[in-house]
């Protein structure tokens, strides 16, 4: 806890990840808030100490839709859509759209999402359709160029 006010609270774990000549992979996250506030903040941040290192695929989990959320409502700026499968190719045209949790066993959606700058900074947004809840995810189209719903 920060000793100066906001009196910010932080946690901060790492996960490693190794394999003799291959991954070593190492994620530190930082989860902070302010006491009182309705911000949460995760800092997900990703190391490797191989010598050569190797692309790699990260997947970044989270569930943050409430059911008084429903039906929820996906924002950001979309370049292509692919369906994981037939179930969702049902869906595609409103793929932005979240009424219920998706039936067992069924996938979502790929999405290549635009940035901006030379990082390709974007925002993701998941919101209920009141506009007064929601989630929002910032990052590099660079070091993340793709999004599964």
């Amino acid at each position: 806890m920060d000793d100066a006010p906001p009196h910010t609270v932080s946690v901060e774990g790492q996960v490693d990840e190794a394999e003799l000549f291959f991954t070593q992979i190492r994620m530190t996250s930082l989860i902070s808030t302010v006491p009182g506030s309705h911000k949460l903040t995760v800092r997900d941040t990703f190391s490797t100490s191989a010598i050569r290192p190797r692309r790699c695929r990260c997947s970044i989990t989270g569930t943050s839709a409430r059911p008084s959320w429903r039906p929820a409502l996906g924002s950001w700026p979309v370049e292509v859509v692919c369906p994981k499968d037939a179930w969702a190719a049902e869906g595609i045209g409103h793929f932005d759209v979240y009424p219920s949790p998706p039936p067992a066993g069924r996938a979502g959606v790929s999405l290549s999402v635009a940035g901006e700058g030379t990082e390709g900074r974007t925002l993701a947004l998941l919101r209920n359709r009141a506009g007064d809840k929601g989630v929002a995810l910032r990052f590099s189209t660079r070091q993340l160029p793709y999004f599964t719903l």
